[in-house]
């Protein structure tokens, strides 16, 4: 992420031996030699081995964004350490803000399994979402940062997924701990605009300019091999945030990022299977 003059890169850093967190470097833009120095780093870790029993290092986050003059947002995984999206002491599952200056950081959202993609829609003061679920249970979410609390979207208490390979085990440790509840609202959480079942795997989302009519229009990628498959979704909303439409351009690409170039109206894609990047217009 380019940011005043400097480039952020998140990364799973090994804090220590088999214990993993997700830590941010940063250096000086130029186009000779970047020297990446520590920008932020978490003092806690969740272990390859621990009490819960899982890990999973790529279910770490890092997505980073602008928030404002001083401040970066990122997303931070759980690694698979469920519990720690509910746990409000510490940065796992969450969505934070970052002062730039003091490092310090402040949580604007909890309960997220695996936010790959962010865009925040400053004029409207929303962070627009895109988390992973497990089997199943794929999200995209709106936080109203406007009224300054802390949302709670609800992993690992509730998702429209499934534990892999125990969809019909409900009774087994997994689901006592974590029960996957099929309802947000009815246990105090917030609801995702749209969820998908079976996963879609999606990827970066942006918001795209429309002059055809004054709806909001959100793009992201998608990386799952089931139908629809390698794509790209664009979401049609009205001024109310309601979903009107929901087209899927169907690729034989993973679709890994987007970036919407605004002053020339085109959206850049990187189609990971090639590893090419494609440029969509309406020209």
């Amino acid at each position: 992420h380019i940011f005043q003059n400097k480039i952020y890169i998140s990364y799973t850093n090994e804090l220590k031996e088999d214990c993993y967190t997700t830590s941010i470097l940063a250096a000086d833009l130029n186009t000779s030699y970047l020297n990446f120095t520590d920008f932020f780093i978490n003092e806690e870790c969740v272990g390859f081995e621990n009490e819960y029993g899982k890990f999973n290092a790529a279910q770490s986050g890092g997505k980073i964004l602008t928030y404002d003059d001083k401040n970066l947002i990122v997303s931070i995984g759980e690694y698979r350490y469920r519990d720690h999206a509910q746990d409000i002491s510490n940065i796992f599952g969450k969505i934070i803000k970052i002062n730039i200056d003091t490092k310090k950081y402040d949580i604007l959202s909890m309960g997220h399994r695996n936010v790959h993609g962010m865009y925040y829609d400053i004029k409207n003061k929303k962070i627009i979402s895109v988390e992973h679920g497990p089997d199943g249970g794929d999200e995209i979410n709106f936080n109203y940062l406007g009224d300054g609390k802390i949302k709670n979207f609800g992993w690992p208490i509730s998702s429209y997924g499934e534990h892999y390979g125990y969809a019909h085990m409900k009774f087994i440790d997994q689901y006592k701990r974590a029960p996957l509840n099929k309802s947000h609202s009815k246990y105090g959480f917030v609801e995702p605009i749209i969820y998908f079942v079976p996963s879609v795997a999606p990827t970066q989302i942006t918001k795209v300019e429309n002059l055809n009519n004054n709806n909001i229009h959100l793009y992201f990628g998608a990386l799952a091999y089931r139908r629809p498959g390698h794509s790209l979704h664009k979401l049609e909303l009205n001024n109310n945030f309601e979903i009107i439409d929901n087209y899927i351009i169907r690729l034989d690409e993973r679709v890994r990022d987007l970036i919407y170039l605004e002053k020339e109206k085109k959206l850049l894609l990187f189609l990971e299977t090639s590893g090419t990047i494609a440029v969509l217009s309406n020209n």
